[in-house]
């Protein structure tokens, strides 16, 4: 997100500073040890260490009131359940969690550290780090996750047996 290209905030709204919000969100989601060399929240993308084996990605999106009702809900709930959601579809398909980056759209107000709170509970409990992602405005609060992963090596022939049989149908 670049501060200087979005759109004005109302002038009654307490506004943060990206880099301070930025900071607080790396705490909240960074409680690991981040291996020499890789460069995970905070910078303008994630760098991290080579994946030896095949590479599954899997992108999910939840949406406050599509996917979840605000009434029943917190927004925690809301950044679990992305988590969760990405990384169920990585492992559907064999994959194991290597890392994941973020995008959150909400409206000016919006509670992020609640949000992510609930986004580093589902990646500490499905061991998939949040390396990086985007904030943005928008008028509902939404979060995209995109795990990337790798398959050890008894799963890629369980693919490519599947394969085999699913060409001969």
């Amino acid at each position: 997100m670049n501060a200087s290209t979005d759109p004005p905030a109302p002038p009654s709204e307490y506004v943060r500073r990206e880099d301070d919000v930025l900071e607080r969100i790396a705490a909240i989601v960074g409680r690991r040890r981040i291996p020499s060399g890789e460069v995970h929240v905070g910078d303008d993308a994630a760098v991290f260490g080579a994946v030896r084996r095949r590479n599954p990605v899997s992108t999910d999106v939840a949406v406050m009131g599509v996917h979840l009702d605000p009434a029943l809900f917190p927004l925690e709930d809301l950044g679990f359940k992305a988590v969760a959601s990405a990384v169920s579809d990585l492992a559907a398909m064999g994959g194991r969690p290597r890392a994941a980056v973020v995008a959150v759209s909400s409206p000016p107000g919006t509670d992020l550290e609640e949000l992510h709170r609930g986004i580093a509970d589902a990646a500490t409990i499905t061991k998939c780090p949040i390396v990086g992602g985007d904030l943005t405005r928008s008028r509902d609060v939404s979060v995209a996750v995109t795990v990337l992963g790798e398959c050890p090596t008894a799963v890629r022939f369980y693919a490519a047996a599947r394969a085999r049989v699913m060409r001969s149908w």
